[in-house]
């Protein structure tokens, strides 16, 4: 639940901020969800934090499942934001 309100000030609001918050409480509360640190990852790129939204790409990755489907998904994330964080270098 806590997930869906950090993802809804994105979306609805788009008030990015508030959303990190939220999803940052949510992983301080359950530091294993790989959704609230994908989410994370979100939040942080929409915001322009290459850096923060890498650290929780991988860290959704390691809290996942390898052969599901959001695996494939975040290591598609992972990939395309490290690969924009190295254009930029």
């Amino acid at each position: 639940m806590v997930f869906n309100a950090g993802m809804y000030h994105l979306w609805a609001d788009e008030d990015l901020n508030e959303g990190i918050d939220i999803l940052e409480y949510n992983i301080s509360q359950h530091p294993n969800s790989d959704s609230s640190h994908n989410g994370l990852a979100l939040l942080y790129q929409a915001n322009g934090e290459s850096e923060k939204a890498l650290k929780h790409c991988n860290l959704s990755l390691k809290h996942s499942d390898s052969e599901s489907s959001n695996y494939q998904n975040y290591k598609q994330r992972f990939d395309n934001i490290r690969e924009k964080l190295s254009d930029t270098d």
